[in-house]
């Protein structure tokens, strides 16, 4: 198999209790946390007025841009580093 001709995809999904509320199918040669912000602020246009959007993500999203968004209101996020098993 040639990798050259082999398209990869990087689906990014929002879920709200179960229910997708937005969604992303970005290139494969895409990077993880770009855009991430703009992501997060569609993911709350999706909810009613007063939900909050809280974060789970790997480390792609760990970024100034997505920490401001979350202390202004735009979503809750709390950090957790966890120890890497080898």
């Amino acid at each position: 198999m040639d990798d050259a001709k082999v398209k990869g995809y990087q689906p990014l999904l929002g879920y709200v209790e179960g229910v997708c509320v937005h969604h992303e199918f970005r290139a494969g040669n895409e990077s993880a946390g770009a855009k991430a912000v703009e992501f997060l602020k569609g993911c709350a246009t999706q909810l009613p007025a007063g939900k909050k959007v809280y974060v789970r993500s790997d480390s792609a999203f760990y970024q100034a841009g997505v920490m401001n968004y979350a202390g202004s209101g735009g979503g809750s996020s709390r950090s957790r580093r966890t120890r890497t098993v080898r």
